[in-house]
């Protein structure tokens, strides 16, 4: 049995076309039998004589992604332009994101959102704990050391609606000992 494209080895080719009858089909064709999965197929541009599109591939590791660039490459009448992996293009510059819920234009907006202002929201939510939820809630979770490294322990916290996960490795030598292998006291020494 083949082995399974996936959106993990997936790219997006930029393939210049012949506008004419058939053609799409031959590189839609090429793509088939280099063992691609075809997912989205956007119109670029449009000419009587060429058209410009996008395409999604599935593939099945790096390896794979170039042999399906070389067939639709080796397509008469159709040119790669540009290809790009689409996971690791996700990744460029990163994949979070923060961004505030009240602008801070000004010196007084600073002072309110952050120093001194968060210390009176601080103090009013000591004074009154049920405040907390009314002032920001956020649901913050983690895991200790090598319990990261388990996706089913991970998605268990997402699923309980984790907003923020802490991630700590080594760990406190007391949670840790028995991963370790060794004792605290043999640590001290």
């Amino acid at each position: 049995m083949p082995p399974t494209t996936s959106a993990q080895f997936s790219l997006t080719l930029r393939v210049r076309i012949d506008h004419r009858p058939g053609m799409l089909g031959r590189v839609a064709t090429a793509i088939g039998e280099a063992g691609g999965t075809i997912g989205d197929i956007e119109l670029v541009e449009l000419s009587r004589r060429q058209t410009l599109r996008d395409l999604t591939v599935d593939a099945t590791d790096e390896a794979h992604e170039r042999g399906i660039v070389e067939a639709v490459g080796a397509v008469e009448g159709a040119e790669v332009v540009d290809w790009s992996d689409r996971t690791l293009g996700m990744h460029v510059g990163g994949k979070l994101e923060l961004r505030l819920k009240h602008p801070l234009r000004t010196v007084d907006d600073l002072s309110m959102a952050y120093t001194p202002g968060v210390a009176r929201v601080c103090s009013a939510i000591a004074e009154a704990p049920d405040k907390a939820f009314r002032y920001g809630e956020a649901r913050v979770g983690g895991l200790n050391c090598w319990e990261n490294w388990m996706p089913q322990a991970r998605h268990a916290m997402y699923a309980q609606g984790e907003d923020l996960h802490v991630s700590i490795w080594p760990g406190n030598p007391r949670n840790t000992v028995d991963i370790t292998r060794s004792s605290p006291s043999s640590r001290s020494r």
